[in-house]
């Protein structure tokens, strides 16, 4: 009964700044407008890197609870990388994650063949 949905994997983790958005009720009111305007809001997906999987799993664990200085850093360390980039880079590569990481504002994404973002949007559009 929600107007907003989010579209993604079930295995996504959710950073700890988006779970406090969905819970600020200022945000989610100037978030169901712009859906209701036809806006989608991009979810960056990244996945983390380890020698097995429970330390890739410990990493994850880690950054969802950081900001994204925190997360540029783990990128840079190799700890992280954008979701997909070696096998699939169609798949999140129009969200552009230089201008992500450099943004403090929504910015335009412009759809491309095989782009599979996750998002939000309004669950009408």
């Amino acid at each position: 009964q929600t107007p907003l949905m989010a579209l993604m994997d079930v295995d996504m983790l959710a950073s700890q700044q988006l779970v406090q958005a969905v819970h600020d009720q200022e945000q989610v009111t100037q978030m169901h407008g712009a859906c209701e305007q036809g806006t989608v809001y991009v979810l960056p997906a990244f996945e983390t890197y380890g020698p097995n999987t429970n330390t890739a799993a410990a990493i994850a664990d880690r950054l969802i609870l950081e900001d994204k200085t925190q997360l540029a850093l783990a990128v840079v360390s190799g700890e992280a990388d954008q979701y997909d980039k070696i096998k699939f880079i169609h798949g999140h590569a129009p969200t552009n994650y230089t201008t992500w990481f450099r943004a403090s504002e929504p910015y335009e994404i412009k759809y491309a063949m095989r782009y599979e973002p996750w998002v939000i949007l309004h669950r009408l559009l």
